[in-house]
């Protein structure tokens, strides 16, 4: 994979970065990407379809947050490819005065306590060793707890979301990383992706439900064509999970994902920043 470890105490300021590059862009006056939309904005005619946004349609059990990621298309890689670019120039640029700073800190070391092991110099900068907002954090989605589309139940509550268009993969919830195996699903412009309940149905069927309200039925609706999305890295270090096979869909041969669309193995990348479960 195109990402190297993150350091957990930097993660809220890349996720801050993250933010101010989707606030940055140019979208319609009425929505922008990763904004929830609440019902009344809909039947008040503040909010209508735009051609260029993708949007997303889910229920959920009331209190519980999910998080959905985005596939790094070519526009996101060049984004970071440039960040990357950036942060290692930054990084010469300073770095005489780390070897300064590591410079004075050994010659203190030595004299007040010359037994002690000495730091190592500090290496000199590579673009392999900068740290910069992975490609799959830059567009990261969290949608659960606040504005809801429109009043639900404790087991079923609406959400409708603005996003980029492109392919989503679920990431997981709160508490679990589905980065042993999960789902993908495209979503195109101008259209409403329906996922209904399908990520939290531990037992996939179609009696899953795929309404959507009455508000909406005038939108573009579509449902989800879920697909198989191999692993990826647990980036905030909570339980290790994988999705329930799919018939028609997702599968596993031990610890490999396979696509059942077409009966390939999914490659094994290597992954970082990984938490395994503490039973």
């Amino acid at each position: 994979m195109n990402t190297k470890p993150v350091k957990m105490k930097r993660l809220a300021g890349f996720l801050g970065l993250c933010l101010a590059m989707t606030a940055s862009a140019a979208w319609s006056a009425q929505t922008r990407p990763n904004d929830l939309i609440t019902e009344s904005a809909v039947l008040s005619g503040k909010v209508t379809p735009d051609p260029a946004m993708g949007y997303i349609f889910l229920r959920m059990p009331r209190g519980m947050t999910i998080t959905l990621m985005r596939v790094p298309d070519a526009e996101t890689v060049a984004a970071w490819e440039q960040d990357r670019q950036k942060a290692l120039a930054k990084a010469i640029k300073n770095y005489p005065g780390d070897i300064s700073t590591w410079e004075d800190d050994v010659a203190l070391l030595k004299k007040a306590r010359p037994k002690d092991p000495l730091p190592p110099r500090p290496a000199e900068p590579t673009l392999e060793a900068v740290e910069v907002l992975p490609q799959e954090l830059r567009d990261l989605l969290n949608i659960g707890i606040f504005r809801r589309y429109a009043k639900g139940t404790a087991f079923d509550e609406p959400f409708l979301v603005a996003v980029k268009p492109g392919t989503y993969f679920y990431a997981g919830t709160n508490t679990t990383c589905m980065c042993m195996g999960t789902v993908a699903f495209d979503v195109l412009p101008g259209k409403v992706t329906n996922l209904g309940a399908t990520l939290l149905d531990k037992t996939p069927s179609p009696s899953v439900d795929m309404t959507v309200p009455d508000s909406l039925k005038a939108w573009p609706v579509m449902p989800a064509e879920l697909h198989a999305h191999g692993k990826f890295n647990n980036y905030f270090r909570v339980i290790v999970n994988r999705m329930p096979a799919i018939p028609g869909v997702l599968s596993y041969r031990r610890d490999t994902v396979i696509d059942e669309r077409t009966g390939q193995a999914l490659p094994n990348p290597k992954l970082v920043a990984v938490q395994k479960p503490k039973l």
